[in-house]
């Protein structure tokens, strides 16, 4: 029997129904998602948007979406495990999408519209017509890059030979570097950078209450807590003043997570001086520490143009030698009366 709730209305037994499909799907080996959380979903709730719970306990199947207001008048639904969700039924896949509107127009009354995208993980992007169920408005790709670690030795002999020497000099440099769990005040520093970054690069950026809401329950803790951290590397002083990267990591069950970034860096400093590369090793270090066994590059465009402005992105996580994983996200368009 499928129980379809907001999050914030599941009563105490449905939550720990939820609870324990998340550690059946965990006990079979699968990764769950920071995404498909409690943590997460109260953060998200905390933040403006709303979470909204799909399952069912008796196939232990089922999945978290979250709701998250942009800048456009419609929610965007985005499940970010395939495996935990049962869509590739035809008979079931409109009842849930059925349900999930209903629970979003009671709660955000003013879209028009809802935009569902959950995501199947495949092998290659030519799996998707075997992956899409049912008719939709669109099949889009994408890829990320997941970094295995192990100890700091052996994870940067996968760094190609430009990475490593990338990485030597900046250090030589003699960068401010730190990881440190995240805080209000860090937030107010790191969000107008970001946003500012964003803008220049055509991607959007929550608003700062986003970022609060999500960190707010969230203090550092161990890796199998929901935990946020700010990795930056920053030159205060000498010729590269100002030079600076700033990233944002989620921690979540032994996975490192990059989620937001920006760097800055002045016209005079040398392509061979990277703040970037500086903030990821150092992520990189304090995560193997925290006993970490991935960590995820996030977004990556396979065969990207040199023109597209994530061309650049992507060539530096290339560089890290991770593993791609690619999937499909079919986007199904629901009419709110």
């Amino acid at each position: 029997m499928w129980i379809a709730k907001p999050f914030a209305r599941l009563s105490p037994s449905e939550l720990a129904s939820w609870q324990g499909v998340l550690k059946h799907r965990a006990d079979l080996g699968e990764d769950i998602p920071i995404a498909q959380t409690p943590e997460w979903c109260r953060a998200i709730d905390s933040s403006g948007g709303a979470s909204f719970i799909v399952f069912d306990p008796d196939r232990n199947v089922g999945g978290a979406l979250f709701a998250s207001p942009g800048e456009n008048d419609f929610v965007n639904f985005e499940c970010t495990n395939g495996p935990l969700l049962d869509w590739t039924s035809k008979e079931e896949l409109p009842p849930q999408i059925g349900m999930f509107s209903l629970a979003c127009s009671k709660l955000h009354s003013r879209f028009n519209e809802l935009r569902m995208r959950p995501r199947w993980i495949v092998a290659s992007f030519e799996e998707k017509i075997a992956n899409v169920p049912v008719d939709c408005a669109g099949t889009s790709q994408a890829a990320t890059l997941v970094l295995e670690l192990s100890s700091e030795l052996k994870t940067k002999k996968r760094f190609t030979p430009r990475l490593q020497r990338t990485l030597r000099k900046t250090l030589e440099a003699q960068p401010h570097i730190d990881f440190t769990g995240v805080t209000q005040e860090r937030l107010k520093e790191f969000v107008p950078k970001m946003r500012a970054f964003g803008k220049d690069r055509d991607f959007y950026v929550p608003e700062l209450a986003w970022f609060q809401g999500l960190v707010q329950r969230h203090t550092p803790a161990e890796p199998q807590s929901l935990s946020f951290w700010l990795s930056e590397a920053r030159w205060s002083t000498g010729p590269w003043q100002g030079a600076y990267a700033s990233l944002l990591i989620a921690v979540f069950g032994g996975h490192a997570h990059y989620l937001f970034g920006c760097d800055f860096k002045p016209e005079a400093m040398p392509s061979s001086l990277s703040p970037a590369s500086a903030a990821h090793w150092k992520a990189i270090c304090e995560c193997i520490r925290l006993g970490c066994t991935t960590y995820d590059l996030n977004g990556y465009v396979e065969n990207v143009d040199p023109s597209h402005p994530y061309a650049g992105v992507c060539k530096f996580k290339e560089q890290f030698g991770a593993e791609l994983k690619r999937y499909v996200s079919p986007e199904f368009i629901v009419e709110q009366d």
